[in-house]
C-alpha cells in the first residue's frame, strides 16, 4: 500500500509540475506574441485593425516627425489596454504636427512619449471615449494660436449622448513652456444641440508637473480647466490631486472649475501668480492644497 502512495503521488506531483511548466511557457508565448516594435510608427493604424486586448505596440526610440495618429472606435479591455509606448520613457521624440486622437475608443494607454511640437492642433483629444490613460509624457508646443493641449469632450455633432467621455486618466506626466492661450487640460463634455450640457466624468488628474504658463493673459489661459459656463449645473466628478504647479503665471485662474462635484485636493503651487477659482457649479470641495506664495504672488480660492 505505501509503494502504490508513492507511486501515486510521484504520477501526481510529475503532472502538477508538466502543467505550471506548460502555463509557464504559455504566459511566456502570450507576453511576446502580444508585444509588438514599431519601425515606423505610419504603420500603427493599420496593426490597430488587427489589435486584441492587452496588446502593446512599442514605438522605436527616435524623432518622428508629423506623426499624426488617428484612433476610431478600436478597444482594449478592463485589465487589458491597448498600450501605445516608447521604447524607452522619453526615447521616442515628436515633432512637427504629431498629435493624436481617440475617437468613440476604450481602454488605451499613451506612454512615454516626448512632445516637442508645433502646429493648430490639440497634442491628445480624446472624443466620446473612455478609459484612456496617459502617462509618463512631456508635452510642449509651438504655436501662435490658442490650443488646448490635451482636451476631453464628445463627439461634436453627436447630440444623443451615446457617446460620452469618462473615466479617463492623465498621470505622471509634464507640461511646459506655454506662451499663447488655450489650456494645458480641458475637461469638456457633449450637448444634444440646444441647453443641455454634460461634462465628461470621473475623469483623474494626478501626479503632473505643470511648468512654465506664460506670458499673462486676459482669459483662457488656465493650465486646467473643468467645465465651462453653459454645463455649470453638469456633474463633472472630475479629481484634481497631487500636481505641482510652477511658474503658472498664464491667467489669472490657475485652476478654473466651472461644474459641479469635482475635488481639487492635495496639490502644490509655487511661485504662481492665480487663483483656485470655483468660476461656476456646486458641491466642488478643495482640501489639502499646499500654495506658497512669492512677492508679486495674488492668491484667491
Amino acid at each position: 500500500m505505501t509503494n502504490n502512495y508513492l507511486s501515486l503521488r510521484s504520477i501526481f506531483y510529475g503532472l502538477k509540475k508538466q502543467h505550471v511548466l506548460f502555463l509557464a511557457f504559455s504566459l511566456f508565448t502570450f507576453c511576446i506574441t502580444a508585444q509588438t516594435y514599431v519601425e515606423d510608427p505610419d504603420d500603427i493604424e493599420d496593426l490597430l485593425d488587427e489589435a486584441s486586448p492587452g496588446d502593446v505596440f512599442v514605438i522605436k526610440n527616435g524623432t518622428y516627425n508629423d506623426l499624426e495618429l488617428s484612433i476610431s472606435e478600436k478597444h482594449g479591455a478592463d485589465g487589458a489596454p491597448i498600450v501605445i509606448q516608447a521604447e524607452t520613457v522619453g526615447g521616442v521624440t515628436l515633432t512637427g504636427e504629431s498629435h493624436f486622437v481617440f475617437k468613440k475608443s476604450s481602454h488605451f494607454t499613451l506612454q512615454g512619449f516626448v512632445f516637442d511640437a508645433e502646429g493648430d492642433n490639440s497634442l491628445v483629444k480624446l472624443e466620446g471615449s473612455n478609459n484612456i490613460r496617459i502617462t509618463r509624457n512631456v508635452f510642449e508646443l509651438q504655436t501662435e494660436e490658442s490650443i488646448k493641449w490635451i482636451y476631453i469632450g464628445g463627439i461634436w455633432d453627436d447630440h444623443t449622448f451615446q457617446y460620452t467621455s469618462h473615466d479617463n486618466r492623465i498621470d505622471h506626466n509634464t507640461f511646459q513652456n506655454k506662451t499663447t492661450p488655450g489650456h494645458y487640460i480641458t475637461i469638456d463634455g457633449t450637448n444634444d444641440g440646444d441647453e443641455d450640457f454634460r461634462q465628461s466624468t470621473y475623469d483623474r488628474i494626478d501626479h503632473n508637473y505643470f511648468k512654465n504658463n506664460g506670458p499673462r493673459a486676459d482669459n483662457e489661459q488656465e493650465s486646467i480647466r473643468i467645465g465651462w459656463s453653459e454645463m455649470s449645473e453638469s456633474s463633472g466628478y472630475t479629481t484634481v490631486e497631487f500636481n505641482l504647479f510652477e511658474d503658472c503665471d498664464g491667467d489669472p485662474e490657475i485652476v478654473s472649475v466651472k461644474s459641479c462635484d469635482n475635488i481639487v485636493r492635495h496639490n502644490t503651487f509655487r511661485k504662481s501668480y492665480g487663483t483656485l477659482s470655483l468660476r461656476h457649479g456646486n458641491r466642488n470641495r478643495i482640501e489639502g492644497n499646499y500654495i506658497f506664495w512669492r512677492r508679486q504672488s495674488h492668491w484667491n480660492i
